[in-house]
């Protein structure tokens, strides 16, 4: 079993003040809801710093608040992708859920579009758009002179164009991802779900922790999918944006 614990390294750009060590010193001697306190006041002043989420949802799941400290894994996750951390107490956190919602399994096209166009990818794509940008230049200047390989026919400079395009669209889709805001969380135990906003009848209850996607919204209500593909509306004070 992952142990969580609360790092008292500063990121690069969050200097050492006086709530940070007020947060840590909280948490190292077990005082959790004080030291989420301070997390929260610090994730105020520093929204891009995933470690600060990191830790906060460390200090909600030391106070068996589900709904907070998954909100907080996969707020870090969305500023940093990489981070192993917080996928592995994530992953922890979710096995706590109880009547959890297991994810259905997506069609291999759609499954290989959201490894190509994930936030990691970002970069990445990018890189291969400058290379290819600058390939196409070199090819298209190249032919302009006399002697020019006769390997460097239109048709390559043609070829390399569209792979830049592509790599470019790619780079667009992958990093649309991080500033798009289409998760939520639950944040109630068993909140109500109805198949449309007039029927008063739950068609089902979702357990705190829960992340569903957001399709609509409509006055108090929001449209979400759930893990395993279900649809339905859930009141808005219910969930939590990611």
């Amino acid at each position: 079993m992952l142990l969580l614990s609360a790092t008292t390294h500063t990121y690069a750009s969050v200097p050492y003040n006086q709530w940070w060590e007020k947060a840590n010193h909280f948490y190292e001697n077990n005082n959790y809801d004080s030291a989420a306190f301070y997390y929260e006041k610090l994730t105020a002043q520093h929204p891009e710093n995933a470690l600060i989420y990191f830790n906060l949802g460390n200090s909600y799941y030391r106070m068996n608040e589900i709904g907070n400290a998954v909100l907080n894994y996969e707020r870090a996750l969305k500023i940093r992708p990489g981070f192993k951390e917080a996928q592995d107490n994530l992953e922890l956190t979710q096995s706590r859920i109880p009547n959890r919602i297991q994810s259905s399994q997506d069609i291999f096209f759609i499954s290989w579009w959201k490894s190509l166009t994930s936030v990691r990818m970002a970069e990445v794509w990018a890189l291969i758009t400058l290379v290819l940008f600058l390939v196409t230049l070199t090819i298209f200047v190249l032919r302009r002179w006399n002697g020019s390989p006769g390997w460097m026919r239109p048709q390559i400079t043609l070829a390399t164009s569209l792979l830049c395009i592509c790599a470019l669209f790619l780079a667009y889709a992958s990093a649309k991802r991080k500033t798009t805001h289409n998760h939520a969380v639950v944040m109630e135990q068993n909140a109500a779900m109805r198949e449309n906003i007039k029927n008063t009848k739950a068609q089902t209850l979702i357990p705190e922790g829960t992340v569903l996607k957001i399709e609509g919204e409509d006055a108090n209500w929001i449209q979400v999918k759930l893990p395993d593909g279900r649809n339905g509306w859930i009141e808005k004070n219910a969930l939590v944006r990611i």
